[in-house]
């Protein structure tokens, strides 16, 4: 495990943040050695202030940063990080920078929300807060169209990765996740 990663208070904590806007380990965190393909993942998370992390899903070791392969589920501070006031794309339970939670259904920084991802094949599901905030299919015409449209289009192996590992993302900024828990699912014919 990174040394700026501690139990603190038994939440799984990033504690050596970089200040609000300076550049973090963007890419780096801490990662599962196993591979998931479909899961019902759920955990509670707190973001400090100005804060900005993730989790990211399907992960490839392969290439050198998770968001490389990878769909992350975004952590970010709507009021106060500037991803958060550039666009709902990257409000905290977005599948970041493709689809965006409905509203801000965060809760105020430092105060513990609870997150979910259901994957089942090609089949997304992002919750914040018991409310369902992103729902889409990977690989459809809607997805493609979006790709297209932003940063991922760079990202030759974007979201096709079948199986791979959960990072909890270090993006700088102290984080705490807590209450992880993953049940894998059978696999889908998706």
């Amino acid at each position: 495990m990174p040394p700026k990663w501690e139990i603190v208070d038994g939440a799984l904590t990033l504690v050596k943040s970089s200040p609000v806007g300076a550049p973090g380990g963007e890419g780096t965190g801490v990662i599962t050695t196993e591979e998931f393909t479909d899961f019902d993942l759920s955990w509670e998370w707190k973001l400090a202030e100005g804060g900005n992390s993730g989790v990211i899903y399907r992960v490839s070791e392969e290439l050198s940063k998770p968001h490389d392969t990878g769909l992350e589920y975004q952590l970010a501070d709507a009021v106060k990080h500037p991803d958060g006031k550039q666009s709902p794309l990257k409000w905290s339970s977005a599948c970041y920078g493709m689809y965006a939670p409905p509203r801000d259904l965060a809760k105020p920084s430092n105060e513990w929300n609870s997150a979910r991802i259901l994957v089942r094949g090609k089949q997304v599901e992002h919750w914040l807060n018991g409310e369902l905030a992103a729902k889409f299919e990977i690989g459809n015409e809607d997805w493609q169209a979006r790709v297209q449209k932003g940063k991922f289009k760079a990202y030759p192996r974007f979201a096709l990765e079948t199986k791979g590992r959960i990072c909890f993302q270090d993006h700088g900024h102290t984080v705490g996740f807590r209450n992880v828990k993953i049940l894998p699912l059978s696999a889908s014919a998706n």
